[in-house]
This record gives structure tokens, C-alpha cells and sequence, in this order.
């Protein structure tokens, strides 16, 4: 095996604004471009969809960290890295939640 897939799906609030919607994805696909062990021409991120719940992005690339300690090291670290872009841009995940409202 030459590489693994690095892939994640997330759901950011509806009420996100678009600016910081493409904003949030140039970042972390600048972020990804670069690592040294990510593969450029794999690097996926993409507004997905539009769901219920909140707006999805898809996060996919592959790396070169084939064992799969130093691979799981190599995700973790890509992780805090979008996680730490969310907080600096302000920008929340979404949760599946319900609204119920009450009769008196």
C-alpha cells in the first residue's frame, strides 16, 4: 500500500455566511496542500450538500503515512488543524436537533 485516505464529513451550521463558508475551505485546503505527507493532487474539499441540519463539506485527500500509528498520528493532527480554523473563523458544526413548541 502506497497511500491512505484521509476523509471527513462536516456539518457546519445553516445559518453559516458563504463568505466564511469558502473562506473556511480555502483554509484547510491550504492547510493541506501544505503537508508534506498529503498527496496535492488528492486534495478534495468541496460544499457538498445541503442538508436538514446544516451545510455539509467533504474533507478527502490521501497521504503518504502508510503505517498506520504514524497515519492515525497524521489525521489526528489534520483534525486539530480544521478544528482550530473553525474556531478562528467563528464557524460552529451542526448538531441534529429539534424545536418543540408548547401550547398553553
Amino acid at each position: 500500500m502506497e497511500k491512505r485516505r484521509y476523509k471527513l464529513n462536516l456539518t457546519i451550521e445553516l445559518d453559516t455566511p458563504l463568505d466564511k463558508l469558502e473562506k473556511f475551505k480555502s483554509r484547510v485546503k491550504d492547510m493541506l496542500q501544505a503537508r508534506e505527507a498529503i498527496f496535492d493532487d488528492s486534495i478534495i474539499v468541496k460544499f457538498d450538500t445541503i442538508s436538514d441540519n446544516g451545510l455539509n463539506v467533504l474533507i478527502c485527500s490521501y497521504t503518504d503515512s502508510v503505517d498506520y500509528n504514524s497515519y492515525l498520528a497524521e489525521k489526528e493532527d489534520i483534525n486539530y488543524k480544521i478544528m482550530r480554523i473553525l474556531q478562528e473563523e467563528h464557524i460552529e458544526l451542526a448538531y441534529d436537533t429539534k424545536t418543540v413548541l408548547l401550547k398553553n
